[in-house]
């Protein structure tokens, strides 16, 4: 079987062939000359949009930058608020020491965050902390319904336990030791460490009021079992000792009394 030869190509046969990617490239400059407003247009349009991502992302830095800084004052102004809460016992009798305002000034901060950024991860911490600003200042209704918004966003995570306890001093605080002491007691059964001390102590406080000392014993002596370390339990050794004077009389009380031998 007879082989085909190829036919070699010479140099000056390949320099005579339309070189493709001139062809192209001049194919283009032709349609831009002849279509240079749509060029122009189109490379404006290009450059438009590169700006405006520029722009956004910047902006959107921008923005959480500023509402970092506007979280850290807030929570800031809220420390300095509690300081002075702190050393306002220390203040000499005759100098006026109302942290009020400053708790007012912190929740119009809180409050700020909120219609600026509704949206934003920290909005619990938001809401918790607001709802603490408003405890402060004796608006009992408001402190509620942020910490129950809290509870409603956190399920079990790690803020919902101080709300709930919150909610129950906000009654406490109202003297309606009936609802905190509702609140207290499911803290306290549910035996979940945030919380709990303070929930058995003020728990504790809710069953004296209501004149039920047996039952404020038990929760106090709960407490001193289970958290005798903590500056919540300090003094409830002497609690339970009068608390127990108390529950004797209240029984003595309680008894009928024996009759006379000439009512027999």
């Amino acid at each position: 079987m007879a082989r085909k030869i190829k036919k070699k190509v010479s140099r000056k046969d390949l320099l005579k062939e339309t070189d493709e990617f001139l062809t192209f490239s001049e194919q283009v400059t032709e349609w831009g000359r002849e279509n240079w407003p749509l060029a122009l247009i189109g490379t404006g349009l290009v450059a438009v949009v590169i700006v405006v991502v520029i722009l956004v992302r910047s902006s959107i830095a921008d923005s959480k930058a500023r509402y970092q800084e506007q979280v850290a004052d807030a929570l800031g102004a809220f420390n300095l608020a509690m300081q002075s809460e702190a050393i306002a016992p220390t203040a000499p009798s005759d100098v006026a020491f109302d942290t009020t305002k400053e708790y007012e000034d912190v929740a119009y901060k809180f409050e700020k965050l909120l219609r600026d950024c509704p949206r934003t991860q920290e909005n619990p911490l938001i809401l918790y902390y607001l709802g603490n600003s408003y405890q402060k200042t004796g608006k009992y209704d408001k402190a509620r319904e942020n910490y129950r918004k809290v509870v409603e966003m956190e399920g079990q995570g790690s803020l919902a336990g101080p709300a709930r306890y919150n909610i129950g001093m906000s009654f406490y605080l109202e003297k309606k030791f009936d609802k905190a002491l509702a609140i207290f007691r499911k803290l306290v059964d549910e035996k979940t460490p945030i919380s709990r001390a303070a929930s058995l102590v003020y728990g504790g406080r809710c069953f004296e009021e209501l004149g039920k000392f047996d039952e404020a014993i038990e929760y106090y002596q709960l407490a001193l079992d289970a958290y005798s370390d903590s500056k919540l339990t300090k003094g409830l050794e002497s609690q339970i000792e009068q608390l127990k004077i108390k529950s004797s009389e209240k029984g003595r009380e309680g008894e009928s009394p024996e009759p006379e031998p000439g009512d027999q």
